[in-house]
């Protein structure tokens, strides 16, 4: 094994890091030209960091932040007219 093989983990095409993330190609397409994965771009071929994966992940680790669940729709709401809830009507 040469110096810069101990010191360099392989980069990943997009292809792979979408496989890692448990993503569809596509989506991690849209994160590459979202801006929100990083990619480094080598000749022809756009390639991820496995550390700049490894920090996307850890970014995005689910924390309870609003963010997240607005996104998944699970966050507070608002209790609609007719749905059952309490009445303060009296």
């Amino acid at each position: 094994m040469s110096r810069n093989e101990s010191v360099f983990e392989p980069l990943l095409s997009v292809t792979s890091a979408a496989r890692v993330l448990g993503l569809s190609r596509a989506t991690a397409w849209r994160l590459v030209w979202a801006g929100e994965l990083p990619t480094v771009r080598i000749g022809g071929r756009v390639l991820v960091e496995p550390e700049t994966l490894r920090q996307f992940i850890a970014d995005r680790r689910s924390n309870g932040s609003e963010k997240t669940t607005a996104r998944l729709g699970t966050g507070p709401v608002a209790n609609p007219a007719g749905s059952g809830g309490e009445d303060d009507s009296g």
